[in-house]
């Protein structure tokens, strides 16, 4: 979806009777390298956010049984999923009006910040306050990656 925006995007400029871009020595040429190159660079944060859930979503009974706190075992991604979600749209405006590019880079700081305060926590609500910040991150990687 992304690739098809950006050839959209790329050809409305372009007239009929222009010549093809020059390629270089590997035989691409800019525009294709360029279209490569930004989807490798949008499929990594996605790619975080989806391993960072799935390593947790494993891990999550030893997690609580660390912190000696089981009854809230279920919580750990609940608090991760619930603010992703709550988050996507409020992020989707932030990149529409401030741009893509402010809106992923604030994504990736909530992110790391949230997966550090996880990492870091001596206590269950300190575990999922991290789990909370690091899900907002989330919504804004998978919504500044998508937006067509």
């Amino acid at each position: 979806m992304l690739i098809y925006w950006f050839r959209k995007r790329s050809s409305k400029g372009e007239r009929k009777d222009s010549k093809p871009d020059s390629t270089d020595a590997g035989g691409a040429s800019p525009s294709r390298r360029w279209t490569i190159l930004l989807s490798i660079s949008l499929l990594i944060p996605v790619f975080f956010e989806t391993l960072d859930y799935t390593v947790v979503a494993t891990a999550q009974v030893h997690i609580a049984s660390a912190f000696n706190r089981l009854d809230l075992q279920s919580w750990i991604g609940t608090a991760y999923l619930l603010t992703s979600t709550v988050f996507l749209p409020l992020f989707a405006s932030i990149a529409d009006i401030w741009g893509r590019h402010s809106a992923l880079q604030v994504a990736l700081l909530l992110f790391m910040t949230g997966s550090a305060i996880s990492t870091g926590s001596q206590n269950m609500v300190t575990m999922l306050a991290g789990r909370g910040v690091a899900g907002i991150g989330a919504a804004g990687q998978m919504t500044v990656s998508i937006v067509d």
